[in-house]
């Protein structure tokens, strides 16, 4: 006959692990181990877990090229539109300012065409 303990004996807990996030909320946790070389019906939980804050997000503002310069008219003579673009250098990240447009219209031929 094997004595059947009700609760498995376990290890003291471990230390806390590092926050799983490296700014803002996140998560730490800890661990212990079941004594396997007893017979026990009733487990005891073997790991947890509690937020944890690092330092707050600060994030990067996105980066953007110079305009380009304007293309052409789309229409050679009378009111038209052209346009010029710019490119992401670098995205936003975090609590970073978004890019801004990267394309622009503008009015050209305002003043017509000439009549011969």
């Amino acid at each position: 006959y094997i004595k059947v303990e009700a609760i498995c004996p376990v290890s003291d807990w471990s230390d806390w692990s590092p926050c799983k996030a490296t700014c803002g909320l996140g998560r730490v946790g800890r661990v212990r181990a079941i004594d396997l070389r007893k017979k026990c019906k009733q487990q005891k939980h073997t790991k947890e877990f509690k937020p944890c804050e690092n330092r707050p997000c600060v994030g990067t503002d996105c980066e953007v090229s110079d305009w380009s310069l304007w293309g052409m008219c789309a229409e050679p003579c009378g009111r038209s539109t052209r346009a010029r673009s710019r490119e992401v250098i670098r995205r936003p990240t975090a609590t970073g300012r978004p890019c801004p447009p990267l394309q622009e219209i503008g009015v050209c031929n305002a003043g017509g065409c000439a009549s011969a």
